[in-house]
């Protein structure tokens, strides 16, 4: 157990202390109105734990109210190493994650009607600048492979992007 004077308040007291594991651990407890308390040019408060909770129950509200705006915007700021968190969730909320589709899916995931669609950005290997060049490619919403690839040649998309739109599946 560690005891600091160190307090720039005087008011201030330590009320417990601890050491953990191999290297030593300081759980710092303030007895004071502001609840704040420094040493070493480190500040700590014991209002966080409050701030935490009042952060999970907004965000169990969120997640349940509105399902599909939360995982959206889970994805949108966790980018691509959350899909599959969600994906194990959705089906919980009746919700399907819709596979990328060259002429409904937009650069970004989506919500469509009650589901949510990949957005082409979400597809492994394809650049910026590949899906500035895919959207070209796209108002084309040709009709057959053949029409695919041709609009894919003008628009100078090259083989291997259309190689990792087809393996995605968005054709």
């Amino acid at each position: 157990i560690h005891k600091y004077a160190l307090c720039n308040r005087p008011k201030s007291i330590v009320v417990s202390g601890s050491s953990l594991g191999k290297c030593d651990t300081i759980d710092i407890e303030v007895d004071h109105e502001d609840h704040n308390f420094y040493v070493n040019g480190l500040i700590t408060s014991n209002s966080h734990s409050y701030s935490y909770a009042v952060l999970a129950a907004a965000t169990c509200y969120c997640k349940f109210k509105y399902p599909r705006e939360f995982f959206l915007e889970s994805i949108r700021v966790n980018g691509k190493d959350d899909i599959p968190f969600v994906e194990r969730e959705l089906p919980y909320f009746g919700i399907k994650l819709l596979h990328p589709d060259i002429i409904k899916s937009e650069q970004d995931f989506t919500i469509e009607g009650d589901n949510i669609r990949y957005g082409l950005s979400g597809i492994k290997g394809l650049s910026d600048s590949s899906l500035l060049k895919i959207g070209d490619f796209i108002n084309k919403k040709t009709a057959n492979k053949f029409q695919v690839f041709e609009a894919a040649k003008q628009s100078k998309v090259t083989i291997g992007v259309v190689s990792k739109i087809i393996t995605a599946g968005a054709l």
